[in-house]
């Protein structure tokens, strides 16, 4: 959804991304290192350096608007 720009899960850019498997590595991963694996990537697109990237992920008051308020909001 970050990727696409949009909070509408109808939207074909994200229908696309959802309808691919997570990645193998990360269905072995505990639910939590799995939240910090997607969190990741998340910061990796709306952040353009490492450092940049290191803070968004460390700061625990970061979430996602989709993730807080539910798609549409």
């Amino acid at each position: 959804m970050a990727l696409e720009e949009t909070d509408d899960l109808e939207q074909p850019g994200v229908q696309r991304c959802l309808e691919r498997p997570d990645p193998h590595r990360v269905k072995k991963l505990r639910s939590c290192e799995q939240n910090a694996y997607w969190k990741t990537r998340v910061c990796r697109v709306l952040r353009k350096t490492r450092q940049a990237v290191q803070e968004c992920v460390s700061d625990k008051t970061f979430v996602p608007r989709f993730v807080e308020y539910g798609p549409g909001s």
